[in-house]
């Protein structure tokens, strides 16, 4: 596949770089998230404890909020991560990847207990609004290796709450992920970079960095990056080729011009989980099977997924106290699945097909299989306005989102090339249809937002956003759906989910270095897919999902120590949880919850280079009704460490701990929680070297070594689902240890 990777990577670049078509702001400036630029200058300056902290809390924070910078990243986390591994170093993140760091998409990534789907995700202050491919469209899943590589990341922002009126997104009552990507460095560089480690992993990359254009004060960054590995689980490997490419455009003193395009291509051999059995016979780094006679075989498992973002962006002080931020985009993401039927069941193969004459013939011997295609494209645009005025300023604006989607599923035979069963299920004929869809759905999100400063030090920001969903759903194909006599129940409908949402913030900043703030807001989700999809198209007595956030914290920087805590208390209405029964996605109506806990994140500067951090959070959620555990929420979460870093040396050992939970399997019974899963605990190590070069165009080697789960801890950690009974679980356990081992050369 190599060759093919690195062919459509030089494609890539002929494509889509016509001369001077691509730029960017100088800001990622995404207003309704607390960005890197809010921590202050000691966050920027290396050796003090805001910059060497691993996650911080911005000082102009206005709820509880961290920010894990693009030093932190480069340092302490290898060349094949995602987005996912970044956010887990923040307080109340858990989740995993179970095939090896950024080798396979994150599973159970949660924020407080809030799952995937209930919390926002934006790229540069866009949201991704995605669909899932594995049988849930429509319910604002994420795919944590679609999209940018970790050489792009500029940083992460982590908001553990719904954010302020201009906080963007279809769900942001559950917090907010925003990973900027990063600007083009000041000089004209070349940067090759090699990583090579476990599970015969290699990555190669290349990083332009144009510097200044002649006559045009332009500048750019054009990156390639091709990811080859093996992965940790059995005959689950995956290759990936991005190319990633920015460039800032001046067009006068007060008005900046961004372009941004990515694209990514994806092939890997997926699996689900693995029952207990199978970990006990095969060990716990079984994945997939080598024999072509089964289900599990690794060539009938297979994605192949082709993503996409481009932007353009305009930052503009177009008036005197008048600033616009604006931003049109399009992404996409392609989608197309091969799967066993039942990879993980106790008779994985047979099936009863018709044959030509009309009659039922049992085949023992073929392989049943799935085939699945699932692609959307949204297009969008972000339009900002801030007004400056004596005590303070106001802010109004409007995101718009609209999205296409297609999927279809079908049955085949994958004993014989994939060819469709010729056999009729419930009148549908050749090719079976499982499932056919076609989606639209527009979002519309107006908003507006005062920042208030009656007295100096103080700033109180009330506001509110409108939220408007719009579905239109038509699936004219579903087999899950038929009446008493077995035939198919089309389902059609357009709904529209709309709220009000209002909320209020309140920061004092004492002094430079400490700066409190309290929160009330609310949140939205509009339902997903399962929750409407009915015999009659829609749950007439489904209300959406709302959250109330009330939050308090602090943030303290000085050059010795940073630190910063909170308190937080979420009230849910209407919660509907899911989980996934064989093939099929169950949703349930829990009734209310209550979400509380406590977070904090503290470092301290040592002499000699040296400093000291943890950060962690104490999390709770239950139903009100009857005070059941919601799964998928961490008992507890904590990062300690030790880092030095001093002249050309940078080392750190990080410690994370993720406490007990059950997970979701329960809950679809009278709020029964699932099964229990112990506390785990992965110790990481990292440490890169500057190298001098011999003269300033070659100013140094970077050599970097990144160890994961030091300590190698392999327990079970989750199940998402079940095989095809219905009963038994799929398990994901913790990758075992990992070595990394990466150079890059920057040449001036």
């Amino acid at each position: 596949m190599r060759g093919y990777f690195r062919l459509w990577l030089l494609s890539s670049v002929a494509l889509m770089l016509p001369a001077g078509a691509r730029a960017q702001s100088a800001e990622n400036l995404d207003l309704g998230t607390v960005t890197a630029q809010g921590s202050g200058a000691l966050a920027q300056t290396q050796g003090t404890a805001p910059y060497e902290a691993p996650s911080l809390a911005p000082l102009n924070a206005t709820q509880p909020s961290s920010v894990v910078s693009q030093q932190s990243i480069q340092n302490n986390f290898s060349a094949t991560a995602s987005y996912s591994d970044v956010a887990k170093l923040t307080p109340s993140v858990s989740g995993t990847d179970p095939n090896g760091p950024g080798l396979m998409e994150s599973q159970v990534l949660s924020i407080r207990g809030f799952q995937d789907g209930q919390y926002n995700v934006t790229f540069d202050g866009i949201p991704l609004v995605e669909m899932s491919p594995g049988g849930d469209p429509n319910d604002f899943a994420h795919h944590t290796t679609a999209y940018f590589m970790d050489n792009d990341v500029g940083g992460v922002d982590v908001d553990r709450g719904p954010g302020t009126a201009a906080t963007i997104g279809d769900a942001t009552f559950g917090g907010t992920i925003s990973v900027l990507t990063k600007n083009p460095l000041a000089a004209l560089t070349l940067t090759p970079s090699l990583s090579y480690g476990s599970f015969n992993t290699g990555l190669e990359g290349a990083e332009v960095d144009t510097g200044p254009i002649a006559g045009t004060g332009a500048a750019g960054v054009l990156d390639f990056e091709h990811l080859e590995s093996s992965g940790y689980l059995t005959n689950a490997g995956q290759e990936r080729g991005n190319f990633f490419s920015k460039f800032l455009v001046p067009i006068n003193a007060n008005t900046v011009l961004t372009f941004m395009a990515m694209v990514n291509r994806t092939f890997q051999h997926t699996t689900l989980g693995q029952t207990q059995a199978e970990i006990d016979t095969l060990g716990d780094d079984y994945g997939l099977s080598s024999d072509p006679t089964s289900q599990a075989y690794t060539g009938f498992n297979t994605d192949r997924i082709n993503s996409d973002i481009e932007y353009a962006g305009l930052t503009s002080t177009f008036a005197a106290n008048w600033m616009l931020d604006a931003k049109i985009y399009s992404y996409a993401y392609d989608y197309l699945g091969h799967n066993g039927e039942d990879p993980n069941g106790d008779n994985p193969d047979g099936t009863t097909v018709l044959d030509a004459q009309g009659n039922y013939d049992n085949y023992p011997n073929d392989v049943p299989g799935q085939i699945l295609h699932n692609s959307y494209r949204s297009f969008g645009a972000i339009v900002r306005f801030t007004r400056a005025f004596d005590y303070g300023d106001v802010k109004f604006g409007m995101w718009t989102d609209l999205q296409h989607q297609t999927r279809y599923q079908t049955e085949n035979d994958f004993s014989q090339a994939g060819e469709p069963y010729n056999y009729a299920v419930n009148g549908v004929g050749n090719p079976p249809l499982d499932q056919q869809i076609h989606t639209q759905t527009l979002t519309l999100q107006p908003y507006l937002q005062f920042d208030i400063k009656p007295l100096p030090g103080l700033t109180l920001t009330p506001g509110v956003k409108y939220a408007d969903f719009v579905r239109n759903f038509n699936e004219p194909v579903n087999t899950d759906l038929t009446d008493a006599n077995g035939n198919l129940i089309p389902v059609g409908y357009i709904r529209s989910f709309h709220s009000l949402l209002p909320s209020f913030e309140a920061r004092y900043q004492f002094n430079p270095a400490l700066s409190v703030y309290a929160q009330v807001a609310q949140g939205y989700l509009g339902p997903n897919r399962y929750t409407l999809e009915t015999t009659s198209g829609y749950d007439p007595d489904l209300i959406p999902e709302t959250t109330w956030n009330y939050q308090t914290g602090f943030a303290y920087q000085t050059e010795n120590l940073a630190l910063d805590a909170d308190l937080y208390l979420v009230h849910f209405d209407n919660l509907t949880v899911s989980h996934g029964v064989g093939a099929v996605t169950v949703a349930t109506d829990a009734g209310d919850a209550v979400f509380k806990g406590v977070e904090g994140e503290a470092t301290y500067k040592l002499p000699a280079g040296f400093s000291v951090f943890g950060n962690g959070s104490i999390n709770g959620a239950q139903t009100t009704a009857t005070h059941q555990p919601i799964g998928e929420t961490a008992q507890f979460t904590a990062n300690t460490g030790l880092i030095y870093h001093k002249n050309n040396l940078y080392a750190a050992v990080i410690n994370q701990w993720t406490g007990g939970h059950y997970d979701n399997n329960g809950l679809s019974a009278g709020n029964v929680p699932g099964q229990w899963y112990d506390p785990y605990n992965v110790t990481n190590l990292s440490a890169a070297y500057d190298f001098a070069g011999p003269n300033p165009r070659l100013a140094h080697l970077r050599l970097k070594l990144d160890v994961e789960n030091l300590f190698d801890a392999r327990q079970i950690i989750d199940s998402i689902g079940t095989a095809l009974d219905g009963v038994t679980p799929l398990y994901f356990t913790l990758p075992g240890r990992s070595i990394f081992v990466t150079a890059s050369v920057p040449i001036s």
